[in-house]
Formats: C-alpha cells, sequence, structure tokens
C-alpha cells in the first residue's frame, strides 16, 4: 500500500473501503496517454476539502516525475525508493477535463487501477475521484460497470475495441475534493 493514494485526495479509508471507480487492469497506457504536467520533475503541495476550507493533506508534498507518457508519483518524505510508486496517466476527456488513472501495486501480484477527473490551470490541480455512489443511478452505467456492495468496476472494453471513457461516467460530478498546488 502506498502513501500516494492518500496524497491524491483518494483517502485511504474510502479508497480501502473499494468506494471509487476501479479496475483490475489499467484501461489506458503511454499511447493514450499525455504528460499534462509538464516535461520536468515537480513537487506539489497537497490539501483535501473540510468542509469549505482546504486543509494540508495526510501527505502534505508529492513529487511527480514524467517518465514515457506518464508520472510516478513519489512521497519526497517517505522512502527514498522509487521502485513501487505508483503510475499516473492523464487521458484528454474534453479541453477543460482530464482523466486520472492512478495504477498502484496491491501486492506482488495485483494490480489495480483507480480514477479521478481533473481540471489543471498550469498552477493548481483540481482533482474529484469518481465515486461509487456518484454513478450508481446514472442510466447507461450498468452497461460499463460492475457493482457490488461499495465497490465498482470498470468493465473490459469488447475484444478489439479501443479503450474509452464514456462522458456518463465523469460529467457532473461533485466540485473537486483535492488541490494539488504547484511548487516553485
Amino acid at each position: 500500500m502506498t502513501h500516494l493514494r492518500t496524497a491524491l485526495g483518494l483517502s485511504a479509508c474510502v479508497i480501502l473501503s473499494g468506494c471509487f471507480l476501479m479496475s483490475e487492469v489499467p484501461r489506458f497506457d503511454d499511447g493514450q496517454s499525455v504528460t499534462l504536467l509538464g516535461p520536468e520533475t515537480t513537487t506539489f503541495a497537497s490539501y483535501d476539502l473540510d468542509g469549505a476550507d482546504w486543509k494540508v493533506s495526510e501527505t502534505p508534498m508529492i513529487t511527480v516525475t514524467p517518465k514515457g507518457g506518464h508520472y510516478l508519483l513519489h512521497d519526497p518524505t517517505g522512502s527514498g525508493t522509487t521502485q513501487d510508486d505508483p503510475i499516473l496517466h492523464f487521458v484528454e476527456l474534453d479541453y477543460s477535463h482530464w482523466l486520472m488513472q492512478l495504477t498502484a501495486a496491491e501486492s506482488a501480484n495485483e494490480t489495480w487501477a483507480y480514477y479521478s477527473v481533473a481540471t489543471w490551470d498550469g498552477q493548481d490541480l483540481l482533482v474529484q475521484p469518481i465515486a461509487c455512489d456518484d454513478l450508481r443511478d446514472r442510466p447507461g452505467v450498468a452497461d460499463l460497470v460492475t457493482f457490488d456492495e461499495n465497490d465498482c468496476t470498470l468493465r473490459p472494453p469488447a475484444t478489439g475495441a479501443a479503450p474509452d471513457f464514456p462522458p456518463v461516467l465523469w460529467q457532473d460530478l461533485p466540485p473537486a475534493t483535492t488541490k494539488l498546488v504547484l511548487q516553485p
């Protein structure tokens, strides 16, 4: 389990209970992803929404290192190794929204991908995890997502079909709950 899931606003207690959209295998790779945050290693301060106020996250700083078409996320206060750091892909959804696919190893044999929607203004990355409760009653979602109590898992695309992420999965979500602020 990494510290960075918490740092990205995927609150550990909620992620561990499986309340956010996930998939058993990553849906997107470097071919569909862009380095939205730029080509240099960058540090962000991390904040979580608490009522109407932004409060410093449990993991207050995150280092983002580009590698090909994705980023490695690292807690600079944690281990010096980046070997088990989660992988972050950004996939364009429309002119102002980006899908964030965070891929993290749960164990030596198991990797899961978690999904959020983000907006980026060059300084702040606002992140809204896609909560199962926000999807459950939407028309057409049952064909795309499997619900099991509090869990929701994205179904794999049909054989030979290109991966996609239909608007019903990400439009009209509640406001962002995590803010990453670019540090000088």
